[in-house]
């Protein structure tokens, strides 16, 4: 479901205590929203400027939100979210966050300051000077005594909150840092900004100790999931990926797959009610569900031989013995089960170029095409006389190229609706020699030299094609095991005659 919101969205912070998503928009209003029917509660007025930064206080049952009008309200969420007391201040107050140890609420501002509020009396008692820039997040490590601000100047400071010291200052953004995302339970600190990376540091190091690299935009956030050792990060084209802390691997990469919803252009994002939900959107807000879990009796009884990814679904086709399953790529669910489609134990695999069908090589040499939606067996391809051992399909040719243990390599046009029809053959001899000649068709047997010292390459053409490799290949002393089509390669040719390499 998706709820539209006139304004765009800013900024989505849920707060487990109170249970509710506050949803900051490009307005003057601050929005509460229950994560569970998706319906809008309330709606807070009073703000004279755009609102930027939210904190719940549980001890107090006060809801804060401040806005570039440079006050802090406190509303008491028993009573309606009753406006109590509001906080004027010098610069706008782009984060907040509460210290239930101290009773303290600590603000960073536009001009780089971080402030530490008194609750009872609202009267300033810390303020920590070391960024030059609008301070953006913080985080609170009470265990340890610190309190870790990021800036637009690209610093992140680590300071010691009895004494205001500043302990430490992390380096390594090259943009703003917007963001940032604790994991007590292994003491590693995420942060991310205006660039593609989301960086991983130990706080009293002064160096990352790594970078979260994938994304092709640059992020909006990153959040810790609770309960788990994986974080999650957000871009703005709609990319969410879900990381493991203890890798630094990525674990999942999924995005919308309804057509009526776009991501693109994200601008705020948030996890919600036991992280079983997602919450996201540029004007609309999108929730996202948790997909079923994969069962035990999904899984393989025989090893998976064949695994690839379908990026048009958002699917993975696996291959065990003769069979083919399709798994979703969100939840990681199994979709379809082709029982014994192969006629013997499938040893390759490969897609179309418009991943609408699979072709599946078996242990004893044939190809046969198949619809990818429903299954359904569509055509053979010319077989070979052993195990199939790699296969790659050819878009802009519409080719499939095979390769078996029995030393074949075979070029298919996949076009025809009937059978395919064979377009090329290599055939390669074990090699006693060393080096491979490659021989044309009609030369005699010691065109290349002898051939009782060396082996060779002979290429039968089929129907409409024609047989060309030249010159001196590398040495092959066993069977093929593995092949990968080359798009461009320059092969420089043998012998005299002063001509260079040719593409």
């Amino acid at each position: 479901p998706k709820v539209k919101r006139k304004h765009k969205l800013e900024k989505l912070q849920y707060f487990p205590a109170l249970n509710r998503i506050v949803v900051m928009e490009r307005g003057e209003v601050v929005r509460i929203f229950n994560p569970h029917t998706c319906r809008e509660e309330e709606a807070l007025y009073g703000h004279k400027g755009q609102p930027v930064a939210c904190e719940y206080i549980p001890e107090h049952r006060m809801l804060l939100t401040s806005a570039v009008d440079r006050t802090v309200h406190f509303r008491e969420v028993v009573r309606g979210y009753t406006l109590k007391r509001r906080l004027h201040t010098a610069h706008p107050q782009y984060c907040l966050r509460w210290s239930p140890a101290k009773s303290l609420l600590y603000s960073g501002d536009e001009a780089g300051r971080i402030h530490a509020w008194d609750y009872a009396t609202l009267a300033e008692v810390l303020r920590l000077e070391g960024h030059s820039d609008t301070v953006l997040d913080l985080v609170l490590l009470p265990a340890l005594g610190l309190l870790i601000s990021c800036s637009l100047d690209k610093l992140i400071n680590v300071w010691d909150v009895v004494t205001g010291d500043l302990r430490n200052s992390l380096v390594g953004h090259t943009k703003g840092v917007t963001c940032l995302a604790y994991i007590p339970s292994h003491h590693m600190l995420f942060s991310c900004g205006f660039e593609r990376e989301a960086i991983l540091w130990n706080p009293f190091m002064k160096t990352p100790i790594t970078k979260l690299e994938g994304h092709t935009c640059s992020l909006i956030g990153i959040q810790d999931i609770p309960g788990t050792h994986h974080v999650m990060t957000a871009d703005r084209a709609g990319i969410f990926k879900v990381w493991d802390v203890r890798s630094s691997q990525c674990l999942q990469t999924f995005t919308s797959t309804d057509d009526n919803v776009s991501l693109d252009d994200l601008s705020a994002f948030c996890l919600a009610t036991d992280r079983a939900h997602l919450f996201a959107g540029i004007y609309d807000l999108s929730v996202f569900t948790r997909g079923k879990e994969a069962v035990a009796t999904d899984a393989d009884d025989q090893p998976v031989r064949c695994v690839l990814y379908n990026v048009v679904s958002n699917t993975f086709i696996t291959a065990s013995g003769r069979n083919i399953k399709v798994w979703d790529g969100n939840g990681g669910s199994q979709l379809r089960l082709y029982d014994n489609v192969a006629r013997h134990e499938i040893t390759a695999l490969c897609l179309d170029d418009r991943k609408r069908k699979f072709i599946v090589g078996d242990q004893r040499g044939h190809l046969d095409v198949f619809n990818y939606a429903n299954g359904v067996f569509m055509k053979p391809l010319h077989s070979h006389r052993g195990e199939l051992v790699a296969m790659s399909y050819v878009a802009h040719c519409k080719c499939v190229i095979s390769c078996s243990s029995d030393g074949t390599v075979m070029i298919h046009d996949e076009n025809p609706a009937e059978r395919g029809r064979l377009l090329r053959s290599l055939t390669i001899r074990p090699c006693r020699g060393d080096s491979l000649v490659a021989k044309q068709p009609g030369d005699d047997e010691g065109a290349g030299g002898d051939a009782g010292s060396a082996g060779d390459v002979t290429a039968e053409a089929g129907a409409g094609s024609s047989a060309g490799p030249t010159g001196q290949w590398g040495v092959i002393r066993s069977s093929i095991l593995a092949a990968s089509v080359l798009s461009k390669l320059r092969v420089g040719r043998g012998g005299g005659g002063g001509r260079g390499p040719k593409e």
